[in-house]
């Protein structure tokens, strides 16, 4: 791939040329469009290849981190003593809303038998695979994201997750949706395994114990259905959160629908509509998902396509869940105010236990699974993935390309956040370090990986300061 600011600047110095060789504007111009969809896909290099797996917003299946994917070590004598962990549940088959709009488009595909050119013969047949009896369960994919995740855990902490369980001392907490219970299941699973006494030294089964609260008053990891502001102003109200999504694929989208139409030589009989582009793109998800295919609905989107649709799903994610709205994620304080009060409460318990040993914390882990709706204002109340920009339809493609807010990479299957607490022997400092997916990152306000507890904290003193009961129950 040619440099865009290069092949303009040399372009510049041949302008004198242009009248004498008009193959040359021509050139310059194929040249510079490629360039401009260069800029609005992303992609670094022409060596890259193009994983249309990894644009599929909160469809995505997780991404383990990888050999160039470093853990900076602690300082020396810094001893890890406390874990918080929030995570989303793992893949899972789609919902009953999803499963309406896929048997609506089988209809129009079997209509439309006759049409298909052979390639796509297979679209006249289809059959919607996905029943209401599994709607919105974990698939296996999603059962082992969370074992696997909790293996590379235990391995990477091995001096603080392998001690022998204590239920009191180790506290997993899902909500109620069985999706995020069962993603529970499978990291306790993955953390304990081998490691009890039900079942014989062949099983060795450790029993765990995890709580949820009620759907009606779960305030830390369901805020976004327990906050009836948040349900009337934003959730129910497309309005607040659907209209740059629409401008977008109002300008975007029928190209795509047209080209897809023709691609698989329906047009100009059928004329796929906008919605029925979105349905496609949500089944080449969950056909990754439940059955790691990429060669049915995966395969009518091109890199350009994909990116388009990508944005346009960005888009509603950011004003319904994100930075779009500060009532979204001042919502999550409930859920980071437990985070940062277990954390005092390990540094405040060794200030009681002066006699003590500094090297003997009584700390209490806690791990919960939630969903999207948990994440997404988690990290922006965190000031994760902020813009300095806000992200309209209408938006630069240079900024859209290089933006940070990506649900692909923000809010995949089993995205979590990782928050470590470091004792520091020789300076009795504490220290936190973040990682999200596995992957360090830098809280706002701090100024490395390893950031000074009280550091930390100061830095979020107005969120914590956050009045939940005023934020959802107080009208205006």
């Amino acid at each position: 791939r040619t440099d865009c600011s290069s092949f303009i600047l040399k372009a510049d110095l041949t302008k004198a040329h242009f009248k004498m060789k008009p193959l040359l504007l021509i050139c310059l111009f194929l040249c510079s469009f490629s360039c401009a969809l260069s800029m609005l896909s992303g992609v670094a290099s022409a060596g890259d290849s193009f994983d249309i797996g990894r644009h599929l917003n909160t469809k995505t299946l997780y991404q383990p981190p990888s050999a160039q994917d470093v853990i900076t070590p602690p300082p020396a004598q810094c001893t890890l003593v406390h874990q918080e962990f929030v995570a989303r549940h793992g893949a899972r088959f789609p919902t009953s809303g999803d499963i309406k709009s896929f048997d609506l488009l089988q209809k129009e595909l079997n209509a439309h038998a006759s049409l298909f050119n052979p390639e796509f013969a297979w679209m006249g047949t289809w059959v919607d695979p996905f029943s209401e009896n599994t709607a919105g369960n974990l698939v296996t994919s999603g059962e082992e994201e969370h074992y696997h995740i909790a293996k590379r855990m235990l391995a990477r902490y091995q001096a603080l997750l392998g001690q022998t369980y204590n239920p009191q001392r180790a506290l997993i907490q899902t909500t109620q949706v069985s999706r995020a219970a069962r993603s529970g299941n499978t990291f306790a699973f993955g953390l304990l395994e081998g490691r009890g006494t039900i079942g014989g030294p062949s099983v060795n089964f450790e029993p765990w114990f995890q709580y949820s609260e009620s759907m009606d008053s779960d305030f830390t990891l369901r805020f976004f259905s327990t906050c009836p502001n948040y349900i009337d102003h934003i959730k129910n109200n497309a309005s607040s959160y659907e209209v740059q999504s629409t401008i977008w694929a109002a300008k975007h989208y029928p190209q795509i629908a047209q080209s897809i139409s023709e691609l698989i030589g329906v047009a100009p009989t059928w004329n796929i509509s906008v919605d029925q582009v979105s349905t496609m793109f949500s089944l080449c998800g969950f056909e990754i998902a439940v059955f790691n295919r990429t060669d049915r609905f995966c395969s009518l989107f091109d890199e350009d396509a994909t990116l388009t649709l990508e944005y346009g799903n960005d888009l509603v994610n950011y004003w319904e869940k994100g930075y779009g709205h500060t009532l979204n994620y001042h919502i999550a304080v409930p859920l980071l105010r437990d985070i940062v009060n277990r954390t005092d409460f390990v540094i405040s318990e060794q200030d009681r236990r002066r006699d003590a040993p500094r090297t003997s914390f009584s700390t209490v882990l806690k791990y919960r699974f939630a969903h999207a709706e948990t994440m997404m204002p988690l990290q922006a109340i965190l000031g994760l993935y902020k813009d300095s920009y806000v992200l309209r339809a209408d938006l630069d493609p240079a900024l859209i390309a290089k933006r940070k807010w990506r649900t692909s990479i923000v809010s995949p299957f089993a995205t979590n956040l990782l928050f470590n607490l470091y004792h520091c022997a020789e300076s009795d400092q504490f220290l936190i370090q973040g990682l999200h997916d596995e992957r360090e990152i830098i809280f706002p306000g701090c100024g490395g990986v390893y950031c000074p507890y009280e550091q930390f904290k100061q830095s979020y003193a107005e969120p914590l300061a956050y009045n939940f009961a005023e934020l959802c129950f107080v009208k205006e």
